[in-house]
């Protein structure tokens, strides 16, 4: 009996064992098949990101403008290029009686660029401080800035530094050549030759029938549109929608007296455009400054928002003060522009994400290893899909490269 009931006893413990045993790996197998599926976040690494607030629309240049003539009779012959800054008598333009006399001018102001050029690098106090070294330095600089203005098509610039690249270069043979009299004799002949293409190119050219002067300080532009007494700063306060949407580009070469017209003088350096926007949720304020991005100029223009006035249909006038000028800008009285105001840097967090902890701070879940934990983040921008959180030391705050848990059935914890 004895011998039976311990088998029994043995049996029973045998039972429980069994069942611990069963029970426990059942746990296991739960606990890892729990894991696995609150593992399968959807997960976004926090990245650094720079936006601003941004709209684009069809601007209309304001200035002061006088619009120049001359009776229609010979060539005119430039003495100013766009944007080119005129004292009071300066020279506009010479009317000459053919084209020829036109192209020979042009060819007499090329030769005497060279002349100039040639005496700088042959002047003896060029010999007494240009080095070799210091000059092969200059010249890898001016290469990579020639390199840098072709790609993104500065051509002003462009020209500038291809003439002082060639300066550089020609100014190291000088040198470099000073021991060798051939090459002495080479530029010193040029320069002779030089001289002599230029007597011989104004021998043939006749004077010029008229000269245009400026009776004023101005800037110059050589082409009109018609628009100049219209859309003057005095037109400021009345324009309409309308009357910005209605422009188009346009050239004129006469004017309502018949008389043929050469350009015209830019009172100031300081002018305006008038655009229409929408300006949702009022992004744009009076006294903003704004970066503008034209399409005709590769240079980034900085303006004021001197005005933002409501229109019909929720649109918005806004007029911006810019005081830069340059031969871009003066060639059109319509075109593209793209505005922008505040710069805001700072940790991109995709909308989807966001959640509120039990003391309704506004974060996210990030994935830390095993663990799951929520950080804070201060909103300073809102884009459509996401927002962007300013960086901040604090370890309760996001950080950058974290694990941001999007999706996942603990995302709201």
């Amino acid at each position: 009996m004895n011998l039976i009931r311990k088998l029994n006893q043995s049996i029973s413990t045998i039972k429980i064992l069994a069942a611990v045993l069963i029970i426990f790996m059942l746990i296991t197998v739960v606990n890892i098949f729990y894991h696995f599926i609150a593992g399968q976040y959807e997960t976004s690494t926090a990245v650094e990101i720079s936006t601003s607030n941004t709209e684009s629309f069809q601007c209309v240049y304001i200035r002061n403008e006088e619009v120049i003539t001359y009776s229609g009779n010979g060539v005119v012959g430039y003495e100013v290029s766009d944007g080119g800054k005129l004292g009071i008598g300066s020279v506009i333009a010479n009317i000459y009686n053919s084209e020829t006399d036109i192209q020979n001018k042009q060819k007499i102001n090329k030769l005497q660029s060279d002349l100039e050029l040639l005496k700088k690098i042959t002047n003896p106090g060029t010999m007494e401080v240009a080095q070799p070294s210091t000059l092969t330095t200059l010249i890898e600089e001016r290469y990579k800035n020639i390199a840098y203005c072709k790609d993104i098509q500065d051509f002003e610039r462009l020209s500038t530094e291809n003439s002082e690249f060639l300066y550089l270069i020609s100014t190291m043979q000088y040198i470099t050549g000073q021991t060798n009299p051939d090459i002495t004799s080479q530029f010193e002949n040029k320069i002779d030759s030089i001289n002599e293409e230029i007597l011989k190119l104004q021998r043939e050219m006749s004077d010029p029938s008229d000269t245009i002067t400026s009776d004023k300080s101005a800037y110059f532009v050589s082409y009109a549109d018609g628009y100049e007494s219209i859309f003057s700063k005095d037109f400021i306060d009345s324009i309409t929608a309308d009357d910005i949407k209605s422009v188009s580009e346009n050239e004129i070469r006469k004017n309502d007296n018949g008389n043929t017209v050469i350009g015209k003088l830019i009172d100031d350096y300081r002018w305006n455009i008038a655009g229409v926007i929408k300006n949702k949720d009022d992004v744009f304020k009076a006294g903003d400054t704004v970066t503008l991005s034209f399409e005709s100029s590769n240079d980034k223009i900085q303006g004021t928002i001197d005005e933002i006035r409501p229109s019909e249909n929720d649109e918005s006038i806004v007029i911006v003060s810019c005081d830069v000028m340059n031969s871009e800008l003066v060639q059109h009285r319509v075109e593209t522009v793209e505005m922008s105001v505040q710069n805001y840097e700072g940790i991109k967090v995709p909308r989807k994400a966001i959640r509120f902890n039990k003391d309704g701070e506004k974060g996210v879940y990030i994935k830390l290893g095993e663990n799951i934990i929520f950080r804070k983040i201060d909103v300073i921008f809102e884009g459509d899909d996401y927002v962007i959180s300013a960086a901040n030391p604090d370890s309760d705050y996001l950080m950058l490269y974290d694990d941001i848990i999007v999706e996942g059935i603990d995302a709201a914890q």
